[in-house]
């Protein structure tokens, strides 16, 4: 705010709730934020926002399935990234193959 401002301040809020008197109607509601905590301000905006949305229960109905086929017993392998496994395997995967031999610059 400038030094202008700060010494109309009293005529600019009386300005402002005049306006607030003659143009708060109710298909187009006036609310004001008291904004000195800048994070609060903003999250009561959302929550006051959000609050104002009628909403519906949306959530489906539960899907039935049906029973899994039976498996002989299964043991998943260590979980480990695919370069990895290549490297302890002694491959060198195909995206690193054109890599071998060359230098980078630097500009």
């Amino acid at each position: 705010m400038d030094l202008e401002g700060r010494d109309r301040w009293v005529e600019y809020s009386k300005a402002k709730d005049e306006m607030f008197f003659y143009t708060d109607i109710e298909e187009a509601r006036w609310y004001t934020v008291e904004a000195d905590d800048k994070r609060r301000a903003r999250l009561n905006c959302i929550a006051h926002i959000l609050g104002t949305i009628p909403y519906d229960d949306v959530t489906p109905e539960p899907i039935k399935l049906k029973k899994r086929k039976e498996y002989e017993p299964y043991k998943r392998p260590p979980n480990i990234s695919p370069s990895r496994r290549n490297s302890e395997r002694g491959v060198t995967p195909p995206h690193l193959r054109l890599l071998v031999g060359v230098t980078h610059q630097t500009r």
